[in-house]
């Protein structure tokens, strides 16, 4: 790799998020290669951040079909002039030559694609081709607002995912509730009224519904409850330590940034969080910040999935 190479590939790095969505996952797959009652939940956080990931990639994806369909037009024309044959002075072509052109060229170009120098070529102008994505002033604005709301996505992924799992946890085992009714934001909500009501909506059993009953009453919609809940229902100090970590609730602050305030970084969000952003400015993440946040919401949750399995679910994983 040259020198110049070398940068062009940093700044690209930096500006976007390149492929690499198979190795991504390896950590949820390996916890999905084991069957549970609450597989499904994982499987739907694996397909929901897996969305969001696709998202951020959406300009590699141009940038690789720019160059792939330079290439197959190249190959193309050079089939076409092949089945070319003359005839007398002329130069004619017959009623199925590209017909012809078409398939031998998708069959080269298949065959090219099997060459791992061809390939190191076509990944090399990818790369190029992303580097002149940062001269236009309008495609830079779209692709940073492109990050924000592949930010946006993960953080809705987690929060789901997390909903899901202490639904699931209090469904199997209603006795936690002992564990949340005194902390917020359950003993707030839980009243003997609110009981009543759920005991009628579950015909007076709530034995196997204890978490669909609560989960309609309380949203677990921000890192402080969902850091109270984890906590109190899973009772175990190493997830909490990771539940707790500064960064996810830097995440949370800068989705409600997103989402609220149109990514500008006011007073309120100054207060909570020391970062490098200033008053009236609008938030902006490379692409490495980006992904590395979409690890550690993966990494958590596939830690919280493993808590809810050893402690509810009876599991070894």
């Amino acid at each position: 790799m040259s020198v110049e190479f070398e940068s062009v590939y940093l700044d690209v790095k930096r500006k976007f998020i390149l492929d690499g969505v198979d190795s991504f996952f390896d950590k949820i797959d390996a916890s999905l290669s084991e069957e549970s009652d609450i597989t499904f939940i994982l499987s739907s956080f694996r397909q929901n951040l897996f969305s969001a990931f696709m998202v951020g990639t959406i300009p590699y994806q141009l940038a690789t079909k720019a160059v792939l369909d330079i290439r197959f037009s190249q190959i193309l024309s050079a089939e076409r002039i092949r089945t070319l044959r003359p005839e007398g002075r002329k130069i004619v072509q017959d009623e199925n030559s590209e017909e012809i052109a078409l398939e031998n060229a998708n069959n080269s170009m298949k065959e090219e694609l099997r060459d791992h120098d061809v390939l190191v070529n076509h990944k090399r102008n990818i790369i190029y081709r992303l580097h002149n994505y940062n001269n236009s002033d309008e495609i830079d604005i779209t692709f940073d607002e492109l990050l924000r709301q592949v930010l946006v996505m993960s953080w809705g992924s987690f929060e789901i995912f997390i909903n899901d799992v202490l639904r699931e946890s209090l469904n199997r085992d209603p006795s936690l509730l002992n564990n949340i009714s005194n902390i917020k934001p359950y003993k707030e909500i839980i009243s003997s009224r609110n009981l009543l009501e759920g005991l009628r909506d579950y015909s007076f059993d709530l034995s196997k519904s204890m978490g669909n009953f609560l989960s309609s009453i309380v949203s677990l919609d921000s890192i402080e409850k969902m850091q109270s809940a984890i906590h109190s229902v899973f009772e175990d100090k190493a997830l909490t330590k990771k539940i707790n970590d500064v960064r996810l609730r830097r995440i949370f602050q800068q989705r409600n940034l997103i989402v609220h305030r149109r990514g500008l970084v006011d007073f309120k969000y100054k207060n909570r969080i020391d970062d490098e952003f200033v008053v009236g400015e609008k938030i902006s993440f490379e692409a490495t910040y980006v992904q590395d946040c979409m690890a550690l919401l993966r990494d958590v949750g596939c830690d919280v999935y493993i808590a809810a399995q050893k402690k509810v679910f009876n599991s070894n994983t």
